[in-house]
């Protein structure tokens, strides 16, 4: 798995490449944990955290508590975690989890 980081004034974005397992997810896991929780207190939170699943192949039951875990801190800091154009493969994980209305990002 990869992930890719763009940082944009009030949110960023994690382009997450390849299989989502139970390793993959402990990756994301730090990966956010270091935007919502970072060591310099000078660095402005984001208002809008995307995660780009378009190139992700797999998502398992621990991407999946990853994700919840992180959008709900988010909510609690007035602020969103969303899934940005996810594959047909995590697509259907999030559907099946019936997590695909709460955390897919709405088309404009």
């Amino acid at each position: 798995m990869d992930i890719h980081k763009n940082v944009a004034p009030e949110s960023c974005e994690l382009l997450v490449s390849g299989r989502i397992d139970g390793e993959g997810a402990n990756r994301l896991d730090e990966l956010l944990s270091t935007i919502l929780f970072p060591k310099r207190v000078d660095q402005p939170d984001p208002k809008t955290i995307y995660i780009n699943l378009s190139n992700a192949t797999f998502l398992c039951s621990a991407g999946l508590r990853v994700l919840m875990q992180h959008s709900r801190t988010m909510k609690n800091r007035q602020g969103q975690l969303l899934v940005s154009r996810p594959s047909p493969e995590t697509a259907e994980a999030l559907k099946m989890a019936g997590l695909y209305d709460q955390l897919v990002e709405k088309d404009a």
